[in-house]
């Protein structure tokens, strides 16, 4: 019985071996967390030096560990390299020979680590991938970091300086979501290079009826400039319209050396801001579909007057607004899902409120009111409800102003009058069954109250979107729905 009992185990572990299928099933159902630790501490091996007197280092480890006072080995040696692999055969046990740092055991439970949040913010405050411990500047030969060099030495950096600075700003556009603070970086960066005055850049934009525009997202990026500075002026350009707009429909670079020579140059922002122009570096930025979502320029070369930008500067500028283009392209994507996620839980809030709140409709049109206005940043929201009885009147009509920034901003009460100018829109989005967006209410010249009475529609509501609450089972108009920005 004996013998049989000895002889039966290695019958089957043969079996098991020839039957490798179900001994993986088996254990992956049978196998405790205890038995998964133990699997892995069998399979943990140091590698160690060879054992013969001609190597150096089992010399130097012999010594030391001989030698009472000197430091142990493991002060001295490297840290002990550790593998897995289950075909590796048992090591010597001789106690000579045995990891001079204790073997570090592998438990399941350390796969149960919580995880870091995937985007944070630097000490800067822009939203990047990487966390304060992660991030890490890459090193600069020669000591040219950004903003160590002055603006005399643009243009004359060597080509490790160009691969350096390349780097870093590759590490800020892989891991930075924060278009402006990005694009800010790119300018410091290029001006080490190019040394230019100013630079300015334009993103694309549509209004309400899908035309396009150009708008600064940075205007004036000079040496020494601050985020904050260079993004504080709005600037909204034409599309087709002067250098940048001719460079954002055609999506070719232009380089000018004397701006007030060129047909296409706009005098304007010069009248505005008291600052002359004279030679011009204008670049697309584009998408990976090759659509320009954006206009760069850099302003009067440094240099003296009649210095102008070479053709050393456009291949640095092209270069650089290459990852201006990825960042843009990236944030959009970021934007974009940010937004929807915001629009989700507008939604479930919603939803929640009115499975909520079924007894008394006033409380829970103020409800949805409050809602929705925290997430449509406008100042005041009114609700109408549509009288059946009447085509040309509402039964009700509730109002709420967003009370955090009406007192931020210290605006006085409104009275009824603003209720009328709404409640006329309101009448039209009801009867037309479409939504109304206007951007500024006093160059709106649809309306006869606004053309008849423009200084008190002025003093009153600035921007407007009203749109039709819809039964959506019958395709009737129940009510109206609008939100006011005021001067």
């Amino acid at each position: 019985m004996e013998d049989y009992c000895c002889a039966e185990p290695e019958k089957l572990e043969a079996w098991l071996d020839d039957h490798l299928e179900f001994t993986h099933s088996y254990f992956i159902r049978k196998a405790s967390r205890e038995m998964v630790n133990g699997w892995f501490a069998e399979r943990v091996h140091s590698i160690q030096p060879s054992a013969s007197k001609d190597n150096p280092l089992h010399q130097r480890a012999h010594q030391f560990s001989t030698d009472s006072t000197s430091p142990s080995a493991s002060s001295i040696l490297p840290a002990t390299l550790c593998f897995l692999d289950n075909r590796c055969p048992s090591l010597t046990t001789d106690p000579s020979l045995a990891p001079v740092t204790p073997t570090r055991k592998i438990s399941a439970s350390e796969f149960d680590r919580p995880l870091r949040p995937i985007v944070v913010k630097d000490s800067e405050g822009s939203l990047t991938f990487l966390s304060e411990a992660d991030y890490q500047t890459v090193p600069v030969r020669g000591g040219a970091v950004m903003g160590e060099r002055g603006v005399s030495g643009g243009g004359s950096g060597s080509g490790v300086d160009r691969c350096a600075r390349l780097l870093e700003l590759v590490k800020d556009v892989s891991s930075h979501l924060d278009v402006t603070a990005l694009c800010h970086k790119i300018f410091l960066h290029i001006n080490e290079l190019m040394a230019a005055d100013r630079y300015s850049l334009f993103l694309v934009g549509e209004d309400s009826s899908n035309r396009k525009f150009l708008v600064s997202r940075l205007f004036d990026v000079a040496e020494g400039s601050t985020l904050e500075e260079s993004s504080s002026s709005c600037i909204r350009l034409e599309w087709n319209k002067g250098i940048v707009g001719h460079v954002a429909t055609t999506g070719q670079l232009l380089n000018i050396k004397n701006a007030y020579k060129d047909p296409r140059f706009n005098a304007e922002v010069d009248l505005i801001t008291g600052y002359k122009t004279q030679s011009i570096l204008c670049l697309p930025i584009k998408n990976h579909r090759a659509e320009v979502v954006g206009v760069a320029q850099a302003i009067n070369k440094k240099g003296g007057e009649d210095s102008a930008f070479s053709e050393q500067d456009e291949k640095d500028f092209s270069a650089y607004l290459a990852f201006s283009g990825i960042v843009l392209h990236n944030a959009q994507l970021y934007e974009t899902s940010q937004l929807e996620n915001r629009r989700n839980q507008v939604l479930l809030d919603l939803a929640s409120l009115i499975f909520e709140e079924q007894q008394c409709l006033e409380v829970l049109l103020r409800k949805i009111a409050g809602t929705i206005l925290s997430f449509m940043q406008a100042q005041a929201c009114t609700i109408f409800i549509a009288d059946d009885d009447s085509m040309n009147s509402f039964s009700s009509v509730f109002y709420m102003e967003y009370e955090e920034l009406r007192e931020s901003l210290d605006a006085p009460k409104r009275d009824c009058e603003v209720k009328q100018i709404n409640y006329m829109y309101a009448q039209y989005v009801k009867n037309t069954m479409q939504p109304l967006n206007i951007s500024d209410v006093t160059k709106d010249q649809r309306f006869p109250w606004t053309r008849d009475n423009p200084d008190h529609t002025s003093n009153q509501i600035k921007s407007l979107l009203c749109t039709p609450i819809r039964n959506g089972k019958k395709d009737k108009v129940i009510g109206g729905i609008s939100f006011s920005l005021f001067f």
